[in-house]
């Protein structure tokens, strides 16, 4: 049997790769380096990341660690960034943000000791961040261009998943929003919770994205303004319309449970409010049922 393989982000989660803080997290200095209010409690982020994780396992998921790290870098907690899923094996990303440049070495090397192949490394001038990329269906894979993500980055991911992707690969181009200096993902907008349903914020939704979506029949719930910020458009799907979401979040929770998707909530003032990454940012799926 199988123990890796992804071409959509809803079947049902059975192996993932997670980070538990360790003491990347207890460096202050490294906190005023990435712009992070307040000071560092590892114990609190590993409470709540054990916690998370524990939801994750009694849905059935086997849950893998990456123990070694970077020395000094301060997001492979992010673990979602560093790599792309596809049927085959991993695609080894290089990060838009130079301070994440070297985690997906650590990565790679913790995929190989599982015995995934590692199928390509973007290279050269290519920059792209796991973050701006999914599957929107087995025959559909979408790519961000952000500012962590380039159009080199699509050419070099396109031309690999020519033998995997039966329909078309497409680019997404984000908005401007904050700039630079701020992080906005593919999946900061849109979380696909089943074949036919996903978590948006149409506020910094591309028009390309939206006509898409309506144009397979997707529908869309719609997260509120107030709701964007707590994290509520980064849900992670454990298997069709069952999901993970950020505790704080009540309208879409209610909506969610509102189309039948049975909603398991966490609380990650530390591993998520702080540094600003939901559950999807927090995992690397490494097999989904297909």
């Amino acid at each position: 049997m199988p123990t890796y393989g992804v071409s959509n982000e809803y079947s049902p989660l059975r192996r993932v790769l997670v980070r538990r803080p360790g003491s990347e997290f207890e460096n202050p200095e490294e906190y005023k380096k990435w712009g992070y209010p307040g000071k560092p409690d590892l114990a609190r982020a590993q409470d709540e990341h054990d916690r998370f994780v524990s939801i994750l396992q009694r849905e059935g998921v086997a849950v893998e660690y990456l123990e070694e790290v970077h020395p000094g870098k301060r997001e492979p907690l992010f673990v979602h960034d560093s790599s792309i899923m596809t049927p085959a094996g991993a695609i080894m990303c290089r990060s838009g943000n130079p301070l994440r440049q070297g985690e997906e070495v650590y990565v790679a090397k913790k995929l190989a000791s599982m015995e995934i192949p590692i199928l390509f490394s973007v290279h050269g001038s290519a920059t792209v961040d796991g973050g701006d990329t999914l599957w929107l269906d087995s025959d559909t894979f979408l790519v961000g261009h952000s500012y962590r993500t380039n159009h080199e980055a699509f050419r070099q991911i396109s031309a690999v998943l020519e033998g995997f992707v039966t329909e078309k690969v497409i680019q997404i181009s984000m908005p401007h929003y904050k700039g630079r200096g701020h992080v906005l993902h593919l999946m900061s907008v849109i979380s696909p919770v089943d074949k036919d349903l996903a978590v948006v914020y149409p506020p910094l939704m591309p028009l390309s994205l939206v006509e898409l979506l309506e144009a397979r029949n997707i529908r869309m719930i719609s997260v509120p303004e107030e709701e964007f910020d707590t994290l509520g458009s980064n849900v992670l799907a454990i298997a069709p319309r069952v999901v993970v979401i950020h505790s704080g979040n009540p309208v879409t929770k209610s909506m969610l449970e509102e189309h039948g998707c049975k909603v398991y909530e966490y609380e990650g003032e530390q591993i998520s409010l702080i540094p600003s990454g939901g559950p999807t940012c927090l995992t690397r799926p490494l097999h989904r049922l297909a």
